[in-house]
């Protein structure tokens, strides 16, 4: 739960410079678990990542975590623009924006496989439901139980580094975000 919290913390931070907002719904009980922590903060800043390109100004990212039995549930709800109908059934093909650099400065169209490979790996799944023009909902569950010998070993670093939120987030956030201030 303390990573979660952190990533949307940092997140937030840097979103608000493009007058959007992620909310983080706090549980009053700490979620612990074995997961690969370098995965699951890859998996939210995917999930992040492609709400905050499909928001307005004044767009909100409610970004949750919950128990529920032996699962981890991560919930990612935006109030976007939504996936049309007639894409929703490509989603997680990998590249399917194709090689042009037009489509490709939108992204590779990797991040939703990555994801939903990530909950794979964790034993979980992935949901995804969206209504074009009303937004979109991820939830993601995890095993909270999973055999060590899947997982790497977590690294040193417990926080969310700001490098590795703006590497994720390079494309939805605004130039000044990249200053030298935060790219020490």
């Amino acid at each position: 739960s303390e990573l979660v919290r952190e990533l949307a913390w940092t997140v937030d931070f840097f979103a608000r410079g493009r007058g959007v907002a992620v909310e983080y719904e706090s549980r009053p009980e700490p979620l612990y678990m074995s997961a690969d922590r370098t995965l699951v903060e890859q998996m939210l800043l995917n999930l992040l990542s492609n709400s905050l390109l499909s928001l307005p100004d004044g767009g909100h990212v409610r970004l949750s975590l919950a128990r529920r039995g032996e699962w981890a549930v991560i919930s990612v709800d935006d109030d976007g623009c939504g996936i049309a109908p007639e894409q929703l059934g490509s989603v997680f093909d990998r590249y399917c924006h194709g090689f042009d650099m037009g489509s490709m400065l939108s992204g590779a169209g990797l991040g939703l496989t990555v994801v939903r490979s990530a909950a794979c790996l964790h034993g979980g799944t992935l949901l995804l439901e969206s209504r074009q023009g009303k937004g979109t909902t991820v939830r993601v569950s995890l095993s909270r139980h999973i055999s060590s010998s899947v997982l790497k070993s977590p690294g040193e670093d417990l926080e969310p580094g700001i490098k590795t939120v703006l590497t994720g987030l390079a494309d939805c956030l605004p130039d000044e975000c990249y200053t030298e201030k935060y790219m020490d």
